[in-house]
């Protein structure tokens, strides 16, 4: 039996209630918030693999380089058709756009191949947004010292994601 995994790297928050005050923006505002727990930026999404593909996306991510950084989360905006609340970085420190190229590259080697796009690196809020008007949170501050290899899974209460490997940076 082949097992399907959707999977994708991403960055996730050392301590996770250090977004709480963006979720009580959000909550202040009337809007559902994602959970807390599902937090994340993505850096690269892959998508659907087998068995085979996740053993490989992991091993490829492993030889991956990158370095640690400061992540200043500090510009909320909303994508108005797809109706997602979000907070992304006014200027991403180049390690963060080093670290999702390698990883694209690295990937593409065996993978998948990825179509060119521009990486716009952003913490979802919430998905049933109409605006970001009155939307000022805090801005969130994380050192990020690793990157993670999530799968995505539906639940009863709605998709989640769950870390299946976690890589350092140096």
């Amino acid at each position: 039996m082949v097992t399907e995994h959707r999977i994708f790297f991403a960055l996730r928050p050392e301590i996770p209630s250090a977004l709480s005050s963006v979720w009580e923006a959000a909550h202040a505002l009337g809007w559902r918030t994602v959970p807390i727990g599902n937090a994340h930026v993505t850096l690269v999404f892959v998508g659907k693999v087998d068995d085979h593909g996740l053993r490989c996306a992991a091993e490829r991510a492993a030889l991956v380089a990158g370095e640690r950084f400061t992540l200043c989360l500090d510009r909320p905006g909303c994508w108005y058709r797809a109706r997602v609340l979000w907070l992304a970085p006014s200027q991403p420190p180049a390690a963060l756009g080093a670290l999702e190229e390698g990883l694209r590259d690295s990937l593409s080697r065996t993978v998948c191949a990825f179509p060119e796009s521009i990486y716009c690196p952003h913490l979802t809020v919430s998905r049933h947004a109409t605006s970001p008007r009155g939307f000022r949170p805090q801005a969130v501050v994380w050192q990020v010292r690793r990157f993670f290899l999530m799968e995505s899974y539906p639940g009863p209460e709605g998709v989640r994601y769950r870390v299946l490997q976690e890589f350092a940076l140096s």
